[in-house]
C-alpha cells in the first residue's frame, strides 16, 4: 500500500457485491453458498484490528459467496451488508487498460503509438516528450512521467480548505505534471504515476471521439451486467446503500469529489488495489482464473502523516483471507 501523500486514483468508480441478509456477526447473501472456511473470521479480524466494516466476494469455480462484517455507518449502528456499495479507486484503472486493449483489438489503435499521435502537444516541456512515450509505457507505469498526486499541496482542497466537492480536471492534472522533469527516460525504469491513467483516458476520447466513462460504461459495465456499477467522475456522493468511509481518527470522509482521490498500486499480475478517501479494496483472481477474491473496507486517511504512517489500521487478515479462498 501506498502512502496517502504517495498516491491517486484516475477516477474513483463506486460498485455493489450485491445481496442482503443479516446474521449476528456477519451477514451472508441469501441464496449463494457459505463463504470459505476461515474467509468470515478475516473478516471479523479486520473489524478488531480497527476497520469499522468490510464486505467480500469469494469465488471457487461455480461456488460463490458473498458476505460481510462491522458497520457500514457508525453513526447509526448500521451493519454492513453484502449490497454496500463503495469507491474502488485505483481499480478503475483495469477498466481503462481494458478498453484501451480492445481498441487494439479492433485494430484503431496500436499501444506502440506514441502518445504524441493521439494526444499531440500534450506532454511537452521540462524534458517531456509525448512523442517519445507510447500507450504501452502508460498502462505499465514506465512513462516516466511525473505524479503531481505526490505532493501534499495536493491535498490541500479536501484537507486544508475542507472542500470535499473540489474537482482536478485531467488536463490541470497533466499539466502540473509535465512542469516537472522525467524521473527517468520512457522505458528505462517503473514508477506508479496517476498521471498515466489520466493520458491513457484521454487516448481512449481521442480514439473514440466519446469519453472515456460512457465508453467504460458501453463496452464493459452493460455488456457484464454490472448494473449497480457507476463512474461518477465529480460526484462527490454515494448513491443507494452504501458502505460509510473514514479516516484514522473516526472521521465521515464519504463525501468526497472522485476526482483523482488517493488510490494504490497493482500488486501482481493478477491482483490490482486501490485506496481513496474511507474506502480501501482489492481484487485477486488466480492464474487459472478458477478462485476469485474482492474485499473492501471502510478505511483510507488521506491525511496520513509520520504520526499515522500508513492510511489504513494495521492488519494480517488480508493474508487469511487470501489464504481461505485462494489457497486453501
Amino acid at each position: 500500500m501506498k502512502s496517502a501523500a504517495r498516491a491517486a486514483a484516475l477516477w474513483a468508480g463506486t460498485c455493489a457485491v450485491a445481496g442482503s441478509g443479516i446474521l449476528p456477526a456477519a451477514a451472508v447473501e441469501r441464496g449463494t453458498g457459505a463463504p470459505p472456511a476461515g474467509l468470515v473470521a478475516a473478516l471479523e479480524r479486520t473489524v478488531a484490528d480497527g476497520f469499522p466494516g468490510a464486505v467480500a466476494y469469494a469465488r471457487r469455480g461455480e461456488r460463490e459467496s458473498r458476505t460481510a462484517a462491522g458497520l457500514a455507518d457508525t453513526a447509526t449502528g448500521e451493519r454492513a451488508r453484502p449490497d454496500h456499495r463503495f469507491r474502488i479507486a485505483s481499480n478503475t484503472k483495469s477498466f481503462v487498460s481494458t478498453v484501451l486493449l480492445q481498441l487494439e483489438g479492433e485494430g484503431r489503435l496500436s499501444l506502440d503509438d506514441s502518445v504524441g499521435t493521439w494526444l499531440p502537444g500534450m506532454v511537452r516541456g521540462h524534458g517531456n516528450d509525448g512523442r517519445a512515450v507510447t500507450v504501452r509505457q502508460l498502462l505499465n507505469h514506465t512513462s516516466g512521467i511525473y505524479d503531481p498526486t505526490d505532493e501534499v499541496e495536493f491535498s490541500a482542497p479536501y484537507l486544508e480548505r475542507g472542500d470535499r466537492a473540489h474537482v482536478y480536471t485531467p488536463r490541470e492534472v497533466i499539466a502540473r505534471a509535465v512542469r516537472h522533469e522525467p524521473p527517468f527516460k520512457p522505458g528505462r525504469g517503473w514508477a506508479y504515476s496517476n498521471t498515466n491513467y489520466l493520458l491513457a483516458g484521454l487516448v481512449i476520447e481521442a480514439v473514440t471521439h466519446r469519453s472515456a466513462p460512457s465508453e467504460i460504461r458501453r463496452r464493459i459495465l452493460i455488456p457484464l451486467g454490472l448494473k449497480d456499477t457507476s463512474f461518477p467522475v465529480t460526484d462527490p456522493d454515494i448513491h443507494g446503500p452504501h458502505l460509510h468511509g473514514y479516516d484514522l481518527d473516526g472521521r465521515d470522509v464519504t463525501r468526497f469529489s472522485p476526482s483523482y482521490g488517493p488510490g494504490a498500486e497493482r500488486i501482481s499480475a493478477r491482483a490490482t488495489d486501490g485506496g481513496g478517501p474511507g474506502f480501501t479494496s482489492v481484487s485477486l483472481t488466480t492464474a487459472d482464473g478458477e478462485r476469485q477474491l474482492v474485499l473492501a473496507f471502510n478505511v483510507f486517511d488521506l491525511g496520513a502523516n509520520p504520526r499515522k504512517p500508513r492510511p489504513v489500521p494495521y492488519t494480517e487478515a488480508l493474508d487469511r483471507a487470501q489464504t481461505a479462498v485462494l489457497c486453501d
